[in-house]
């Protein structure tokens, strides 16, 4: 099928960015319902799984802090990044080298001065066809020396949004589990596209990330961290090395 382009209508102005009323009228963490409005030519709604109002700004929703995070100059060889949904047994060998981590609830992660690291969020991220996103640093990273290169995600795009922070201050970075991580800015567009890629709602339904229900939040308590760790491979002697670990960051 080609590529088909359909103008906005007339009341939603292209270039123009969501307020935050905008947003709190058009998210849904129901991916049944972001399907079904992406192959409407008039509407939207924006997936945003364990949605938190008091995230919403004046122009843009702070995303935060997930369950994984790699360190990519720790990674030698090989591509620094998977998706540890896709590839468990990658990610549970790179937890074991101290690569990656996988974060429970009260967990804390530590980006030392010097080093980078790429975290996964806490929020599953649907954008329709009508809307395209930025991806920008927050002003109290700034401050203290962490840099995020900005990023733009594409209209069509279903998945978890990978950030990647650069730590050129003399501190720790510490960063607790759904602490506000970054901002994410809607913009309108000037056409819709559909019949390519993730723009088609059938192909959003077979998107990887869309076949569970990501509506359930997904903390873990430290029992459920010891149940999950081993599905991906990890010893229970891992295991009580990672929660001695957990315990030193927390008494920091």
């Amino acid at each position: 099928m080609g590529t088909v382009a359909t103008r906005i209508p007339s009341y939603l102005p292209s270039g123009a960015v969501l307020s935050k009323h905008e947003i709190e009228a058009s998210y849904t963490e129901n991916r049944d319902e972001f399907v079904a409005f992406s192959s409407r030519t008039e509407g939207y709604r924006i997936l945003l799984t364990n949605y938190d109002p008091t995230h919403v700004e004046p122009a843009s929703y702070d995303l935060s802090v997930g369950d994984s995070a790699f360190y990519p100059k720790r990674i030698r060889s090989g591509s620094p990044f998977l998706d540890r949904d896709k590839e468990p047994d990658d990610f549970a060998r790179l937890c074991r080298e101290q690569k990656a981590v996988l974060l429970g609830r009260n967990d804390v992660l530590i980006v030392p001065p010097g080093e980078s690291v790429i975290v996964r969020t806490n929020e599953l991220v649907g954008i329709p066809n009508a809307i395209t996103a930025l991806v920008t640093t927050k002003v109290n990273h700034a401050f203290h020396g962490i840099l995020q290169p900005t990023s733009r995600i594409d209209p069509g795009f279903v998945g978890y949004v990978y950030i990647p922070l650069f730590n050129l201050g003399r501190n720790d970075l510490q960063l607790k589990r759904s602490e506000k991580l970054c901002n994410l800015v809607f913009l309108k567009v000037t056409s819709v596209e559909s019949g390519r890629g993730p723009r088609d709602p059938e192909a959003i339904r077979k998107s990887p990330h869309m076949g569970r229900a990501y509506n359930e939040p997904s903390s873990m308590t430290e029992d459920q961290l010891l149940a999950e760790l081993p599905k991906h491979g990890l010893g229970f002697e891992y295991v009580v090395e990672y929660l001695k670990k957990i315990s030193g960051l927390r008494s920091k």
